[in-house]
């Protein structure tokens, strides 16, 4: 059977002010199709394919905010994360002195994937303007991936500013996130390749890595096969002990595991459809697990992060074969994304717990939640959907840093990854 990807080949093109463009070796990305279709796979005739993973049964409010845009030419651009960092690409000049890189990252939301954008007629008067009261103009340094279609600009700001508003034309000024680069003075640096990540001290004090060979015959469940992939356990070093998952991050060749698997290739067009949202994401468009043999029953605080070189969505979220109460002993926060590239996919798995939750996974020891009870397994007028809702809204209103470990130090995980090449 004829194949649905296109996979496209990718190449980093630099404008600097004297035009300099740089190609790199074409890595194969995937293209964006509807969820819940399966891929064909070159399998024999008595060969039965991988299920698809079963759409999830997700309850959450629909007020995620929509990333501020700007237009270039007829092309949408979404405003994503910044970064304070080093300049990445080829031969970057230097910042002068008493600067330092800030770079912008640009998402297109509606240009076609056979089509690159016009990033080189970028219009005049892009500048960031800080709380040093500094305008910065773009020097016309910039880098465009057209697998992943974003364009990222390249600011030389003061070392002294710490806010920043991007000044686009005709658009009113846009306040930035920040994300800065962490440090090994801010954690625990660890590496186990291709990946390299910093652990904050309240999340853990260390980790361990193990490849996994591959798993490919054809009688083998489909949560257990993989291409072969990294494995990074945080388990003996977490701050959460006990609970029904472990915190592990896990690295897949992105193109190898959607060829073996129909579930990682529905978990990656989901995420892939949600990264990018041009109206707030609905109740049945996020990703599952892949090598989970469970549905998740709920979502809650969503919210897109970008790490070193690479981006994804992020959520806390409940597995379960039944559906069962919202608890302390199964919460976990849930990441996923690719590199920037498209040559990875990454998932990682963290136990989370929140005030009042129940700790336990028991149905008979489970608390109301929002003031909605834990409905009755045995009497079909109960409102599951209610009950679902209220952990969801209960889990958005709660503090990020009411969580243990804290949102923000997970975040601040996920932001200090970086996936090599």
């Amino acid at each position: 059977m004829k194949k649905i990807f296109l996979f496209l080949s990718i190449f980093i093109v630099t404008a600097v002010a004297c035009d300099l463009s740089v190609t790199v070796a074409p890595p194969t990305v995937l293209t964006p199709v509807p969820t819940n279709t399966a891929m064909p796979t070159s399998v024999s005739a008595t060969q039965t394919p991988d299920p698809n993973t079963p759409t999830p049964e997700v309850f959450i409010s629909l007020t995620q905010a929509i990333p501020a845009r700007v237009q270039l030419n007829a092309v949408t651009l979404a405003v994503q994360e910044a970064q304070l960092d080093e300049c990445d690409l080829p031969n970057c000049p230097p910042p002068p002195a008493g600067t330092s890189y800030l770079r912008v990252h640009l998402q297109a939301l509606n240009l076609p994937t056979d089509q690159f954008l016009d990033y080189k007629n970028l219009p005049q008067d892009i500048a960031i303007h800080d709380n040093t009261g500094t305008v910065t103009p773009f020097n016309r340094l910039a880098a465009y991936a057209p697998a992943t279609q974003q364009l990222t600009l390249y600011f030389a700001v003061p070392e002294t500013a710490n806010v920043f508003g991007l000044k686009w034309p005709a658009t009113a000024e846009i306040p930035l996130k920040v994300m800065t680069s962490p440090t090994s003075n801010t954690g625990t640096a660890v590496t186990y390749e291709p990946l390299s990540l910093v652990i904050p001290p309240n999340v853990a004090n260390g980790a361990s890595g193990s490849d996994i060979p591959p798993v490919t015959n054809e009688d083998a469940a489909y949560w257990d096969k993989t291409p072969g992939h990294l494995q990074v356990s945080l388990n003996d070093y977490y701050i959460l002990q006990g609970k029904f998952h472990q915190p592990q991050i896990y690295v897949y060749p992105a193109m190898p595991y959607v060829e073996l698997s129909t579930a990682a290739f529905e978990s990656m067009h989901r995420l892939r459809n949600v990264m990018n949202p041009v109206a707030p994401i609905t109740v049945d468009q996020l990703p599952a697990v892949p090598f989970f043999n469970a549905a998740q029953v709920f979502a809650s605080n969503i919210q897109a992060v970008s790490f070193q070189n690479g981006s994804g969505i992020r959520f806390l979220t409940e597995y379960g074969q039944y559906p069962a109460p919202v608890n302390n002993h199964e919460l976990i926060y849930q990441f996923q994304g690719f590199s920037a590239d498209g040559e990875y996919y990454i998932v990682a798995i963290f136990p989370i717990t929140a005030p009042g939750l129940g700790e336990s996974s028991d149905p008979e020891s489970a608390v109301a939640i929002g003031g909605v009870a834990y409905p009755s397994m045995g009497d079909p007028s109960d409102d599951w959907k209610a009950y679902y809702a209220a952990a969801a809204n209960l889990l958005d209103a709660t503090s990020p840093e009411a969580f243990t470990p804290s949102i923000s130090q997970l975040d601040a995980l996920i932001q200090s990854m970086r996936v090599a090449p």
